[in-house]
């Protein structure tokens, strides 16, 4: 018995000094990631109680540069309707141009991409949408560009297909595949409590729940996801 609790304690002392030692890690320099995105990452969740969206100070990429030493510069604020496969008014749908977009900026370390969930809500093709994430990753390794890739968050039920006949995890899967290809400088990161209704629930738009369908994050939602971001690229050594 005695034993069994001095490995016990063990264990928790290592533990304790593993979290210690990730809290302690000095961050690296100073570094500008740009991301592209929808309006997922623009904006804080409708509350229907309140009658207002949340703060846009709040949205996970504004909690990251709070508390990590990188400025984001968030081009989804400038295009709500992004999606990877398509072009709007703006431009940076289409790869093209978001690499264009890309290169105006200047001096950037790395590139987040978050997308899919209008790409599955347009009924893009599998086709279109891989090509066009790509010639992104294809930019992104040329420049050698580390790329953080966000999976879809929770858009419907798992089980609803768009007009295409694919579900939201057809575009997620795409996503990884494309991502492995260009592992060097892609990192893929999943969000599993926001993959599925039964846990995605507590993070989406109030106003949205009843009818299982989600198109923001409310405050809680981006602060887990800003939480994933941070202790992602605090792992993998990226800011």
């Amino acid at each position: 018995m005695l034993k069994k609790f001095l490995i016990t304690l063990s264990l928790i002392s290592l533990s304790f000094q593993s979290f210690a030692a990730f809290e302690d890690k000095p961050q690296n320099p100073y570094k500008n990631w740009v991301l592209i995105g929808d309006s997922a990452m623009s904006v804080v969740g409708f509350d229907s109680f309140k009658g207002q969206y949340g703060s846009p100070k709040l949205t996970a990429p504004n909690l990251v540069m709070q508390e990590r030493n990188v400025n984001i510069i968030n081009l989804s604020g400038n295009n709500p309707l992004m999606s990877l496969s398509s072009t709007d008014i703006n431009g940076y749908g289409n790869s093209l141009t978001t690499i264009q977009n890309i290169k105006r900026l200047g001096n950037i370390h790395g590139i987040i991409i978050q997308a899919g969930g209008n790409d599955y809500v347009k009924s893009a093709t599998l086709s279109n949408f891989s090509k066009s994430l790509e010639s992104i990753l294809a930019y992104s390794l040329e420049m050698n560009k580390k790329v953080i890739i966000i999976e879809p968050t929770y858009r419907s039920r798992e089980d609803v297909k768009n007009s295409l006949g694919l579900t939201l995890n057809n575009y997620r899967n795409q996503m990884k595949i494309s991502c492995d290809k260009y592992k060097t400088v892609c990192n893929f990161l999943p969000v599993n409590e926001l993959k599925n209704y039964a846990t995605a629930y507590q993070y989406i738009d109030s106003y949205d729940n009843e009818f299982s369908k989600a198109f923001h994050l409310n405050s809680k939602g981006h602060r887990l996801l800003a939480n994933k971001i941070i202790y992602f690229a605090a792992v993998k050594g990226l800011f």
